[in-house]
Order: C-alpha cells, then structure tokens, then sequence
C-alpha cells in the first residue's frame, strides 16, 4: 500500500501529450480523465527508516526528476550509482492526465496499472509485478518477466508478453498477440486477430468476430475456443484429442 501522504506532488497545464514514468523499486498507477492537467504523486514507503531518515536516503541516494518539455511530462525516481542492493525503499508514483496521453511505464521491482487514456500507443515493462490495463485506446505492448497481464475494455492492438504469470484478455476491438511461458490465457469478447501461445498452461478463447486468423498453442494444457458460426475457415487442428 502506498503512504497516506504523496513525498512529492508536482501539476502541469496540459492538456494532451506523452508521459513517461520510472522507478526502480516500486509500482506506478496512471489515471485518465476528462481533466486539462497532469498530476505527479510520488511516494515513498520503508519499513526500516523513519520518516527523517527515508527524506535523506533519498536525497542523498535518487535522482529524482518530475518535469515537462513541451508536450512531455516525465517522473523518473532513480538511484544513483551502479550498485542494485536493496535499501528497504520503495518509490512509486501515482498519475492523473487528460484522456489524450501516450504513456510509456517503466519499473523493474513492482506492478503497473493504468487506465482512461486514449493515445496512439503505450508501453508498460516490469521485471517483477504485474501489470493491468483498463478501458483504453491505442496500440498496446506489455511484457512482464515475473507476473500477469490484464487487459480489459480496450480498442486497438495489443502485444503482451509474460515469462511468469496468465493472461487474461476482456472486451477488445483489435488484433491480439498473447505469450506467456508459465500460465494460462484467457481470452473473452474479442474482435479481430487472434496469435495466442502458451508454454505453461492452457487457453480459453470466445471470439465474438474473427477478422483474419485466430492461432491458439499450447505446450502444457488444453485449447478451448468459440467462434462465429458459418465463416468457411481453414483448419489447421493438432493434438491428442480433438473435438469439433
């Protein structure tokens, strides 16, 4: 859970442009709205320091950036120096713009959820949490190495990738290309392309209107698909026991 109170909080009058978020040991939330201003919250949480001694680790410890040029908005926690051992902090930022924003997210120790934004495109990485992503637009690519994805109400491509963790798709009016080398995927309420594979788990998949193609493998599980009746497809089917 976040702190009460945001260690910092900067606003910018803006009303569309590009944002760009990252932390190297915490989670980041991006909130869009019908609103003219970007709003930065950064907050700092540790279970070892007292509040005194957290603000001169700090200080003393990160490069803290929350800045716009032009039509860019960038929060950046960072520690200085190479070394990576853990100093029981965790910075992570909490975002609020206007619905017309591109967003680029970026942390390698926590989760990343973002919603309400409708730009061209987003880029969410994590290492280490996951990720979700909710009522949007805009080209989509999320990887993750350790956690799942979660993708609801979005209209646009979308490229996801998990080494760790499910997928589950809901409500999307584009092409998909989902991999994931450890769980299951879960795709629901889908219109267009469909590229899903799965090294670890089993795939459900209810097409709703198939656009192109629809690919469906797995590994490790079983493969369940709905689609539109009546579409003449060609079918490519391969396992150990296949019903149609």
């Amino acid at each position: 859970m976040l702190a009460d109170d945001p260690f910092l909080s900067r606003s910018f009058n803006i009303s569309s442009g590009e944002l760009f978020v990252s932390t190297s040991g915490g989670s980041i939330r991006v909130e869009g709205g019908s609103t003219s201003n970007v709003k930065v919250e950064m907050y700092a949480k540790s279970n070892r320091h007292s509040d005194s001694k957290l603000k001169e680790i700090i200080e003393e410890d990160y490069d803290i950036i929350i800045e716009r040029s032009g039509s860019r908005v960038e929060a950046i926690a960072k520690r200085k120096g190479k070394g990576w051992s853990w100093n029981g902090i965790s910075i992570s930022f909490v975002v609020y713009t206007p619905n017309d924003f591109e967003c680029e997210l970026n942390t390698s120790g926590g989760s990343l959820k973002i919603s309400g934004v409708s730009g061209r495109s987003h880029e969410l990485k994590t290492s280490g949490g996951s990720i979700t992503a909710e009522d949007m637009s805009g080209k989509l690519i999320a990887k993750t190495s350790g956690g799942s994805i979660t993708v609801n109400e979005h209209a646009g491509e979308i490229d996801v990738k998990t080494s760790g963790g499910s997928i589950r798709i809901n409500s999307i009016r584009g092409d998909i290309e989902a991999t994931t080398s450890g769980g299951g995927i879960r795709i629901k309420d889908v219109e267009g392309s469909v590229y899903a594979t799965t090294s670890g788990g089993s795939i459900d998949a209810e097409i709703n209107k198939l656009e192109d193609a629809l690919v469906l493998k797995t590994s490790g599980g079983s493969v369940h698909a709905e689609i539109p009746a009546g579409l003449g497809l060609d079918l490519d089917l391969r396992g150990n026991r296949v019903n149609t």
